[in-house]
């Protein structure tokens, strides 16, 4: 007795069906007569092209494909550029410029402001004359003993924002100086309370 006698009768062998590959063309040979595909690879392949749409970004307006309906943009660079503009968007509606100034005069003008407000307060004031350094703003309270106060100032879209770098780390200053876009300011941590110098300590 061999092996062979231990063989299933012939009707429960699948037909053997030689086919081409409806995505690469590959021709194989399958014992199912529906299969379309040679390898699940060529399946996944067809599947996801078949899901494929062409759509506008909506802000370059070139053509792109995709599969799902959400993307609106072409790539991550006109994703960028949308979020910039919604923000100078708000930016003019909250600040009232006709314009939106550069980032650089973003952070004067927060600048120039708290420069205002401290010298509305009784400070002498001393702004940085450099582009980059470890302080922005450097005021003194009229008195025998002036103690310099050192401001970090930030432009932030909110109050609550809590800015975060090198510069908490080595404390090169000795406050944040928070602006909005609107004018606000906040002092994290608040402003030493200082009495109200007479004319002979402004003198000095």
């Amino acid at each position: 007795m061999t092996w062979d006698s231990f063989r299933m009768p012939s009707f429960y062998e699948k037909t053997q069906h030689t086919k081409d590959c409806v995505w690469c063309g590959t021709e194989f040979t399958t014992g199912h007569s529906k299969k379309k595909y040679c390898t699940v690879l060529c399946r996944s392949r067809s599947r996801n092209a078949a899901a494929m749409k062409e759509k506008d970004c909506e802000m370059c307006k070139s053509r792109f494909e995709t599969r799902t309906k959400r993307q609106l943009y072409c790539g991550p660079i006109c994703r960028a550029r949308s979020i910039t503009a919604q923000k100078d968007k708000v930016y003019m509606a909250e600040s009232g410029y006709d314009y939106i100034p550069k980032s650089g005069d973003r952070g004067s003008i927060s600048e120039l402001r708290v420069m205002t407000d401290l010298l509305s307060r009784g400070y002498m004031v001393f702004r940085n004359c450099s582009k980059h350094g470890s302080t922005d703003i450097i005021a003194l309270w009229p008195g025998p003993y002036q103690v310099p106060l050192r401001f970090e100032v930030k432009t932030v879209t909110d109050l609550s924002h809590s800015p975060t770098g090198r510069y908490e780390q080595d404390k090169y200053f000795d406050h944040w100086a928070k602006v909005t876009h609107t004018g606000e300011i906040r002092y994290v941590p608040d402003l030493p309370k200082q009495e109200t110098p007479n004319e002979d300590q402004r003198a000095m």
